[in-house]
């Protein structure tokens, strides 16, 4: 898993790299689709409206599985496994707070796979800077703590935030540009 925190260009800027290296891509907006054969699935991360997206590679995985709710009224796809995770950053008053993207529950073991899996992760990583201090816990008083390594932040996001448009939080924590 990696933890990211990006404004909409960023995702985009993400996204096209990943398309980029792997043309079959597209991405699933949301985990409730109308039917088993039909997930919501969108060619840009910028036409997604959810906040929890999946990350699709039709090469690899021709057909995803599906499970139902509410007596079969409800069809669900997966949110992990032969899918990669996008759970987006969030934009509200001012602060933007964490995302993800995550791999896990798969089980099946091919070379391909593991490569595309590690792909995505590095080609977000590349994109991104972890060059973070931590400042304290919100309310209290901005306060700068030790340097924060965990999370990865978007080149526009990070520009915002230096540029005191927005503030870097993980729940509580908040963080800035070094």
């Amino acid at each position: 898993m990696i933890q990211l925190l990006l404004l909409p260009s960023d995702e985009q800027l993400i996204a096209e790299r990943i398309v980029l290296a792997y043309p079959s891509v597209v991405f699933i907006d949301d985990i409730f689709w109308e039917a088993p054969d039909k997930p919501p699935v969108r060619s840009r991360i910028s036409e997604c409206a959810r906040w929890h997206v999946q990350i699709w590679n039709r090469e690899l995985f021709p057909e995803l599985p599906t499970g139902t709710r509410d007596e079969g009224r409800i069809i669900e796809g997966p949110t992990v496994g032969p899918v990669i995770q996008w759970v987006r950053s969030q934009l509200k008053d001012g602060l933007l707070t964490t995302g993800w993207l995550g791999v896990s529950g798969f089980k099946e073991e091919r070379q391909e796979i593991t490569r595309f899996f590690n792909t995505v992760l590095r080609t977000a990583r590349s994109a991104c800077s972890n060059a973070l201090v931590r400042a304290g816990w919100i309310p209290q008083p901005v306060m700068r703590e030790d340097r924060e390594r965990q999370h990865w932040v978007g080149p526009a996001a990070m520009q915002q935030a230096r540029d005191g448009q927005l503030m870097l939080v993980d729940a509580l924590m908040r963080m800035v540009p070094e």
